[in-house]
């Protein structure tokens, strides 16, 4: 590393992380996920019918992930309003015919994903099951948000790309 540590690592994971890597850029480049601004603009409108202003970062960050490939990154500090931001996307996609899907790591991240941005969500172990088991939930027309995604593994985050870029998601 840049400190001149020693890294420690196998050869599965840098295949994984390369597969990773493939993946989160074959998807970067596909612009099927753009939706149009009067979908943006009518689900900012619902949230501050209901109280709910954003920051400039925010829609900044809603813009980016509606606006641009099939592949986003929201990042924030907790409290920074990333699950609110995450929903005004939701509605935006689904106002504009997308099935929206949240994954989180555990049961407990995915039901708060679920009660505080009204998406239907599940954990990534199931997820990764049903799409091992031939029946995943995702198609050309789905959006996957997935919560934490830093806190994955490489093989996992690898298979949900590869499966996404599959099946277009």
């Amino acid at each position: 590393d840049t400190k001149r540590n020693q890294v420690f690592t196998t050869q599965a994971v840098i295949e994984a992380e390369r597969e990773m890597i493939d993946h989160a850029k074959a998807l970067a480049k596909h612009e099927a996920f753009s939706i149009e601004p009067k979908f943006i603009e009518a689900a900012l409108a619902t949230m501050a019918e209901q109280g709910v202003t954003l920051s400039d970062e925010q829609v900044e960050a809603v813009m980016s992930a509606c606006t641009s490939s099939s592949f986003a990154i929201q990042q924030g500090s907790a409290g920074a309003g990333k699950t609110t931001s995450l929903n005004v996307v939701r509605t935006a996609y689904q106002q504009a015919g997308f099935t929206v899907l949240g994954a989180a790591t555990a049961k407990l991240a995915a039901n708060n994903l679920a009660e505080e941005a009204g998406i239907e969500t599940m954990t990534i172990a199931r997820l990764l099951i049903d799409i091992e088991q031939e029946r995943s939930p995702l198609s050309a027309k789905s959006v996957l948000l997935v919560d934490e995604a830093g806190q994955l593994g490489s093989d996992q985050l690898a298979s949900l790309l590869r499966h996404a870029r599959e099946v277009q998601a």
